[in-house]
């Protein structure tokens, strides 16, 4: 039986690239549904386990601003000590991506504003708002920045 099953598996494995694991066709195929499964992840609440799968895919390589996002979301949902120094981290990360959402940049807002750090925070909205400008909540992100620049004013 074990002779049979080694002659089995010797000739499936016939005809394919020594060392291809297919990670490439692998990431193309999952990479148009990645922040649905990252995102519905999310809602599990199993923050170190999201975490896990994030890291094992940024290590595969690809997918940086996408994966960078979900980390960030991660730690900002979380709440822990320490969580908001690292999503500002993870999603400042993810910005320098092409594939970065561009929820990116009002998190990074949203996480500058409770930083007190009104210059970046503002510089992340208006980034939010050019890369999003039919956004559902483009008009609090409008008021947001009405306040920032109210508050500067004063």
């Amino acid at each position: 039986m074990d002779g049979e099953r080694l002659t089995l598996l010797a000739t499936a494995a016939k005809g394919k690239p020594a060392g291809d694991l297919g990670v490439d066709r692998y990431r193309a195929a999952i990479r148009p549904h990645l922040a649905a499964f990252l995102r519905n992840d999310l809602l599990r609440r199993d923050f170190g386990e999201t975490l896990a799968i994030i890291d094992r895919l940024m290590a595969d390589g690809g997918d940086a601003g996408v994966l960078g996002f979900y980390r960030g979301e991660c730690f900002r949902l979380r709440r822990g000590a320490g969580d908001a120094e690292q999503a500002t981290k993870a999603y400042e990360a993810a910005t320098g991506a092409t594939d970065a959402p561009a929820e990116t940049w009002r998190e990074l807002g949203d996480l500058y504003v409770r930083q007190h750090d009104a210059s970046k925070a503002r510089a992340a909205y208006r980034t939010y708002l050019e890369r999003a400008p039919d956004a559902e909540d483009k008009w609090l992100v409008e008021s947001q920045l009405k306040k920032l620049d109210q508050a500067e004013g004063a």
